[in-house]
């Protein structure tokens, strides 16, 4: 008869150890750090979707000149490009005069306070005006109704 072998089985025992308990003070510098790889990160991807979008549309803008500048909508396009222009120095000077306003209407406060004060006093009036001729088409409804 053949022996069998016998080999020990020994277990391998998992040791659980506790995990290591941070102070606050460590807490606070490890969300810090967490904090700021999020910011660096979505800083770094967001820069370069920028710079492919702005390298892309470069070139884009490149090829539509190029194969319209010797067709009639190369003119269209340079007349594009001058609205466009004119319209964003209409919209710097407007904002100009909005900051000039903004700067004078300090002065004019007490100006624009009596001016609200008379509108306020005309919508009074017109609304006791609404009113009256309300309760007086009442009255009159009432009169035909009763005759």
């Amino acid at each position: 008869m053949k022996k069998k072998s016998t080999t020990k089985k020994t277990s391998k025992r998992q040791t659980v150890t506790k995990p290591k308990e941070l102070s606050l003070a460590d807490q606070t510098h490890i969300q810090k750090e967490k904090h700021l790889a999020l910011w660096a990160g979505v800083i770094f991807f967001m820069s370069l979707i920028v710079i492919v979008w702005i390298f892309n549309f470069k070139q884009t803008f490149r090829n539509i000149n190029q194969s319209s500048s010797d067709s009639a909508s190369g003119v269209e396009l340079q007349g594009i490009i001058s609205n466009v222009g004119g319209a964003l120095s209409e919209t710097k000077d407007e904002l100009g005069t909005l900051r000039d306003t903004m700067k004078n209407s300090d002065g004019t406060e007490s100006e624009q306070i009596t001016d609200l004060r008379e509108r306020l006093e005309l919508i009074e009036q017109r609304i006791q005006l609404e009113n009256f001729l309300y309760n007086l088409d009442q009255n009159l409804q009432y009169a035909k109704e009763s005759q």
